[in-house]
This record gives C-alpha cells, structure tokens and sequence, in this order.
C-alpha cells in the first residue's frame, strides 16, 4: 500500500489514501518516498483525475486520467515517468 494526499474539492481539504500497486510498482513507489517525494491526487472539475509526486512545493511529474477507470495506469505511469529520467 501507499500513502498519497488527495486534495478534496471545492476547498483543498487533504485526506490520506491507501492505494494498493503491485510488488514491483510498490517498491517503486518507496523508492520514490526515500528520494524525499509525496504523492499527491485529484479529481479535477473535468472529472479528470491527477496523480503528481511532488517535492513538496511543486509537482515534478504529472499524469492525468480520464475518470477512475485509468487511475490506477495514470499512477502508474507517473512512476515509470520518474525512473525514466533517472
């Protein structure tokens, strides 16, 4: 499981979500949190949803789905996307 921050609509309100990824997406996803990144999610007024990894200011890699079914390969992607730049 990992920890992402969903920033709730209208106000930003944050909550943490579990989500579950593979073995190999999770071991990932550590890696990525030891490097000293978050992650963060929304769904848009789009109904899009956005996962990001964020330093804590900005976010360094983005991806968005079109709606909940492609979420769990939008985050995915984001962590391909940060170890395809390494």
């Amino acid at each position: 499981m990992v920890e992402v921050t969903q920033f709730l609509r209208p106000d930003g309100i944050r909550r943490n979500l579990q989500i579950k990824l593979s073995g190999e997406y999770e071991k990932k996803a550590e890696q990525i949190i030891n490097d000293g990144y978050c992650f963060e999610c929304e769904v848009l007024p789009s109904l899009e949803v956005s996962f990001s990894i964020s330093n804590g200011e900005e976010d360094v890699y983005i991806e968005i789905a079109e709606g909940r079914p492609g979420a769990l390969k939008a985050f995915e992607k984001v962590i391909d996307d940060y170890f395809a730049d390494e």
